[in-house]
């Protein structure tokens, strides 16, 4: 009752009695009134945050512990596809052997899985209210792209349906990528299911052409407003809490297996991942124009090997190979053309890309310091050299070439017979 007065009274108070504030020593503020009464405190007019929810009776001095307004907890995470995790969330969800983290890393193309994560307040906490809302706030940098059809909103496991338990802006004029509306308190009435809960978001998104590469990284930020004045309808909003997805560029140098400064032209590839009936074959993009001229962009990947991207140097004088947009991981590169006078390997070459991302929920907003090194095949960086031999391969095994042996020396051995037949006839006659 006292705290329905309080907010009552509120909404008529005008003119502030006449009081003084300092700062006592040990950093309390305080307020001076001219005398005995009951008194009802209230923030400064350009303040969002709520009044005090009971008249304070003053005879003398007191100490009054602040309300605070309660701010949500939140939490905004991305699921990793390969790498362990050592961390827990604190508001998300998880179950034993999670990929849950603030970090991750994927190949362009891929889809990248999020989760938001908010805890609604209990039915005491908002009691002055007659409407309180949350409003999920999610921006994406331009190296990803959402997937709205795949948002999906749930308490526990119940799954709440669009536009009747809650609304779905994309593309609202804040310029987030979308914003989601959810009424927890409405007309006076508490939404039961969703009091006291914690709320989950989940949706996908593509890392696309435009991810930036390496340790710069792509970072997908969430904010919460949340209603914080009964009386004027006013929000706060919690800290931006960001994820970030890496991916990768290979830098390979086509070189003399004698001599590395030997620079050599002309040859082509396939890459691959995977092994047996797992193993995909890369499709990329070549780019035309701009600083990136020449390099491939990764695309998506494919099991028949016959549509694979044949790779090749970034210009016809260049021995240099550069693919954008490769995750963490083992791939095979397979020559499918060589440098004039050198040797077509017989077996791929093995090129191993790590990174040592953060794994134990300790992004810090900063995409730099949530990376370690990057390497190729053990070595610091993204580079790596494709070496070739001289000379000319033979066939190899149950190759064309091979059947050509076989059948000109088929072709060799009857007509050594025809031949010996034939001249001991002669010899005969």
């Amino acid at each position: 009752e006292a705290r329905a007065f309080a907010a009552f009274i509120n909404q008529y108070l005008q003119n502030p009695v006449d009081s003084t504030t300092s700062t006592t020593t040990d950093g309390k503020p305080v307020i001076s009134v001219t005398g005995d009464g009951y008194y009802l405190i209230k923030d400064a007019a350009n303040s969002s945050q709520a009044p005090t929810e009971s008249i304070l009776k003053v005879v003398n001095d007191v100490s009054v512990k602040p309300k605070t307004t309660n701010i949500p907890d939140t939490e905004k995470k991305v699921v990793e596809n390969n790498k362990a995790v050592t961390g827990n969330p604190s508001v998300v969800p998880s179950e034993t052997g999670h990929k849950i983290n603030d970090v991750a890393d994927y190949n362009i193309g891929d889809t990248v899985p999020f989760i938001l994560a908010a805890k609604t307040p209990a039915s005491t906490d908002i009691a002055s209210y007659t409407n309180y809302v949350f409003t999920f706030h999610d921006k994406m940098d331009a190296g990803l792209t959402l997937d709205a059809n795949s948002i999906v909103v749930k308490v526990g496991d119940d799954t709440l349906t669009a536009g009747t338990d809650y609304t779905l802006i994309t593309n609202p004029n804040d310029n987030d990528t979308f914003d989601l509306v959810l009424n927890i308190k409405k007309d006076g009435t508490d939404v039961t299911r969703l009091i006291d809960k914690t709320i989950t978001v989940s949706f996908n998104a593509t890392l696309n052409e435009n991810a930036k590469l390496d340790k710069v990284g792509n970072q997908n930020g969430f904010i919460l407003e949340y209603s914080n004045n009964p009386t004027t309808g006013g929000t706060g909003r919690t800290e931006e809490d960001k994820v970030v997805v890496f991916t990768y560029h290979l830098d390979l140098d086509k070189v003399d297996n004698k001599e590395s400064s030997t620079k050599l032209t002309g040859a082509e590839f396939i890459l691959s991942r995977g092994s047996g009936e797992n193993t995909e074959y890369l499709i990329a993009d070549k780019i035309t124009t701009g600083e990136k001229a020449g390099q491939y962009t990764v695309q998506s990947w494919t099991k028949a090997k016959n549509q694979a991207t044949t790779l090749s140097a970034k210009t016809e004088n260049s021995s240099e190979f550069v693919i954008n947009g490769l995750d963490d991981g083992t791939y095979q590169l397979t020559e499918t053309k060589a440098p004039d006078g050198y040797q077509l390997p017989s077996i791929p070459f093995t090129i191993t890309l790590t990174a040592a991302t953060t794994n134990n929920q300790g992004y810090n907003g900063t995409a730099s310091t949530a990376i370690g090194d990057i390497k190729v095949n053990d070595k610091v960086g993204n580079a790596a050299n494709i070496e070739n031999t001289k000379g000319h391969s033979l066939p190899e095994t149950g190759g064309m070439g091979t059947t050509m042996i076989y059948g000109v020396g088929a072709v060799m051995v009857a007509g050594a017979a025809v031949f010996y037949v034939t001249n001991k006839r002669t010899r005969k006659d």
